[in-house]
């Protein structure tokens, strides 16, 4: 056989055994795989649905708004007030407005409660000093907070005359109208809390602004001197000044608590304040301390989150009870799983299903198997509900 031939037929075998296995293989798969359909829906504190389980997607309601189908924002009557002709990423509205990134220019869209809306994407970030012309694209603009968004984008600068273009990723923050509040070019940024925004400036370091902030004059409230930084809770926020980096906690004026004693290795925001009071770590267990620093609860929890409408939701011997801020145990471990109080109930799971709590325990709402319950907020709870 010559080499020609034998390199054709070598081909026409490794097509021939691909089109088998594919035949066989394939099929073997879609055989296997097994799709479980689920929609959502709404109900009240009665267990009654006032939206029916008719959307493919939901997100629980925030300031009378909510996410369905990844495109619309609803009201709780079923209303839609925007709707987006492609698929894209919305966020929940919060200080009365909400934000959309969609559009196959991922557009960003600042959106109020009547459905209207500004491009930010189409604003003009141009602006110019004497030796650069810079410009801005929009990547994203995250969730509002406090009258003011942070937005990611691009900055480029071209030189008026000879020089060398320059750009990068930035942080700013911008008002509701999309204009630029701050103008400072950050290199990263959190959203204000409290009337302070941590954000990443000079030689890498996290410090605190509030909206006086200006670039030339660079009057931060608390100079960049972090390696990490939260967000202010309580009067409080966790950062980290040293590498390993250690957890600790300072006020508004840049003092630590306790201090300067660590609370444990980084920052995170399960370990935020709380109703006055933060989860410390001790070798695997979870406690409490109050808000100078002095632990009022034990590290003696498996597992533990804040405190929530005043009580926590705690894991004992892998089932789940609630504390008060004494360290009482006022509801009893016995659920599979626990969700932390809202609007005066909280999901929990009994054995194979889902229901609400009270205060006191008490089993308000049951669920059928079929039936997945969320958190209540603004009086209405989302439920996951399996179709047949």
């Amino acid at each position: 056989m010559k080499r020609e031939d034998k390199m054709l037929y070598s081909f026409l075998c490794i097509v021939a055994l691909s089109i088998l296995l594919s035949s066989w293989v394939y099929p073997t798969y879609v055989k296997q795989k097994r799709h479980i359909d689920h929609k959502y829906g709404y109900i009240d504190k009665t267990g009654n649905f006032v939206l029916e389980p008719k959307f493919i997607f939901a997100e629980s309601f925030s300031e009378g708004l909510a996410i369905v189908n990844y495109t619309s924002y609803i009201t709780k009557t079923g209303e839609v007030i925007f709707k987006s002709d492609y698929l894209g990423k919305l966020e929940h509205f919060s200080d009365g407005v909400g934000v959309a990134c969609i559009g196959p220019s991922a557009n960003n869209l600042i959106i109020d409660k009547r459905g209207n809306s500004i491009n930010v994407n189409l604003k003009n970030y141009d602006f110019s000093d004497s030796e650069y012309r810079y410009m801005f694209t929009v990547y994203r603009v995250q969730s509002f907070s406090e009258g003011l968004a942070v937005m990611v984008a691009g900055l480029s600068a071209f030189p008026k005359g000879e020089g060398e273009e320059k750009g990068g990723k930035v942080c700013v923050f911008i008002d509701k109208k999309g204009d630029i509040a701050i103008g400072a070019s950050f290199a990263d940024a959190r959203n204000f809390s409290e009337g302070l925004a941590a954000v990443l400036a000079e030689e890498w370091r996290w410090g605190y602004i509030d909206k006086s902030f200006r670039p030339f004059v660079r009057n931060y409230r608390i100079p960049p001197r972090f390696r990490e930084a939260l967000n202010f809770h309580d009067g409080i926020a966790q950062v980290c000044d040293s590498y390993p980096k250690q957890r600790k906690y300072i006020d508004k004026n840049g003092n630590y608590i306790k201090n300067g004693f660590s609370f444990g290795s980084s920052c995170d925001e399960q370990y935020d304040f709380r109703e006055g009071m933060a989860l410390i770590e001790d070798h695997g267990k979870f406690g409490y301390i109050n808000m100078n620093g002095d632990v009022v609860i034990n590290p003696q929890f498996k597992k533990a989150d804040k405190f929530y409408e005043g009580l926590a939701r705690v894991e004992l011997k892998k089932r789940w009870g609630y504390i008060d801020k004494t360290g009482a145990m006022v509801i009893q471990p016995q659920f599979v799983e626990a969700a932390s109080f809202s609007e005066g109930l909280a999901v929990v799971k009994i054995g194979e299903v889902y229901g609400f709590i009270d205060k006191t325990g008490k089993l308000v709402t049951k669920f059928p198997k079929t039936m997945r319950p969320f958190s209540f907020s603004d009086g209405l709870a989302l439920v996951e509900v399996e179709q047949p």
